[in-house]
């Protein structure tokens, strides 16, 4: 046969086993490894979820100022008593007192449907803020300035001395959240907030007490999981919540921002 030339078999052959071979590319599929990422992704013997973060919302809790488990006490100073701009509310104890009837701008409520509810929506709120991750561990004593982020200490605790300022950046939607074993705000502490940051954007959550100390100023929303305490002269711009003891205030000026 002349060079050059293929036997006619032969040239069948070798165009069947092209096919073939164009017919298994096709027919493969790439690997499920190899695809972009979903909601839910699975591989062999690997599963991916991405979970989204819990909404912060203090839901039916948003218009009380002070909130607490088993009871609320004012104590009045030199005839003196304290400015709640705002509802109070205790569930499941019912003890509010030490008020006189112009201290407090909202209703009181003693373990009723709107407290219980208050107190649900409380508790959801202070489960969501251990969701998001810490950005940022510090040293224990607040002070200076901060940008927006989530805050925990190197001992635990968390001190406010002198004046914290809380910057936003120019940012509405900027969010502070600190996690601490307790929160304590030293003696005519204060803190501040600068370039659109908020105090329903603030929260400040505690394993066990929180203490604001004589003459301090806070703004957010401070949640303990214990007892509450705002001292003598207190200005708060925010809420005080005792998810599972009491608060204690005396002479103070609590705003609901």
């Amino acid at each position: 046969m002349p060079a050059g030339r293929t036997e006619p078999g032969r040239r069948s052959a070798l165009a069947l086993a092209g096919l073939a071979t164009v017919g298994a590319l096709v027919a493969y599929r790439v690997p499920a490894s190899t695809a972009g990422f979903t909601g839910r992704t699975t591989t062999v013997g690997n599963t991916w979820t991405v979970a989204a973060l819990p909404t912060l919302s203090l839901g039916r809790a948003a218009g009380y100022t002070l909130l607490a488990a088993t009871g609320i006490r004012n104590s009045s100073f030199l005839g003196t008593g304290s400015s709640v701009n705002g509802s109070v509310a205790t569930s499941p104890g019912t003890s509010i007192d030490g008020f006189w009837p112009w201290d407090i701008t909202g209703a009181t409520d003693r373990n009723t449907t709107n407290a219980r509810n208050a107190r649900s929506d409380a508790l959801t709120l202070y489960t969501a803020l251990d969701a998001y991750p810490a950005t940022k561990v510090i040293p224990p004593t607040l002070t200076g300035t901060l940008s927006p982020g989530v805050y925990t200490s190197t001992t635990g605790a968390f001190t406010i001395s002198g004046t914290l300022t809380l910057d936003g950046g120019g940012d509405p939607s900027a969010r502070f959240i600190f996690r601490a074993t307790s929160i304590t705000a030293a003696p005519r502490s204060t803190v501040t907030l600068t370039n659109d940051a908020f105090p329903n954007r603030v929260y400040w959550k505690s394993t066990t007490t929180i203490t604001l100390g004589e003459s301090s100023t806070g703004r957010g929303t401070y949640l303990a999981s214990g007892d509450a305490t705002a001292s003598r002269n207190t200005s708060l711009y925010g809420r005080l919540i005792s998810l599972n003891g009491a608060i204690a205030i005396s002479r103070s000026t609590i705003t609901n921002p």
